[in-house]
């Protein structure tokens, strides 16, 4: 179950640089407790579905957020980057027209309860601030992909240099 407190719903100005607390909101387990509660939470609000698809999808854009594997060489970078910016980019469009559609229509659907209204807005908050963090990994990528590409065809290009002499010594002779 997820272990949501008050500093989840109302962090102060320390705790909203902990990013962690955002990851926790949309952890796996807060999918599995909207499931637990499923028919109280769709007598107030309605069709929960929509909420743990948009949860599922924040959270595997965390983790891809969050790379734990060895850094890739600079060539692989630069042929990944375009790809890395399109998929960020399409993530970003969906949590803006999804996420935060949803997000507004639940907060509406539950406007008697003040707690869940002040989570909901921190969830929005978060969302629009992820949206920002995504545009900007965006625009990193293609300066990376714009940077890297003369470096790219520069490593792929072998060039052979002839060999001159030392100063002193005499030019090697060709074999016949």
């Amino acid at each position: 179950m997820p272990q949501l407190t008050k500093v989840h719903l109302e962090p102060n100005n320390f705790e909203k640089m902990r990013s962690s607390y955002a990851f926790q909101i949309f952890s796996s387990q807060s999918v599995r407790g909207i499931q637990q509660y499923r028919g109280r939470i769709e007598a107030r609000c309605g069709n929960v579905e929509p909420t743990q698809k948009f949860f599922r999808m924040t959270s595997n854009q965390t983790r891809q957020w969050q790379p734990k594997h060895a850094q890739p060489s600079l060539v692989e970078v630069a042929s990944q980057a375009g790809s890395r910016a399109h998929q960020l980019q399409g993530r970003a469009h969906s949590l803006e027209d999804v996420g935060l559609a949803h997000v507004a229509q639940l907060a509406w659907g539950v406007h008697q309860t003040a707690v869940l209204e002040k989570g909901l807005k921190s969830v929005a908050d978060a969302v629009k601030e992820w949206c920002e963090i995504g545009r900007r990994q965006e625009a990193r990528l293609q300066r990376l992909e714009e940077n890297l590409s003369p470096l790219a065809t520069l490593a792929s290009t072998v060039v052979l240099l002839p060999q001159q002499p030392m100063p002193g010594q005499q030019p090697p002779q060709p074999s016949q």
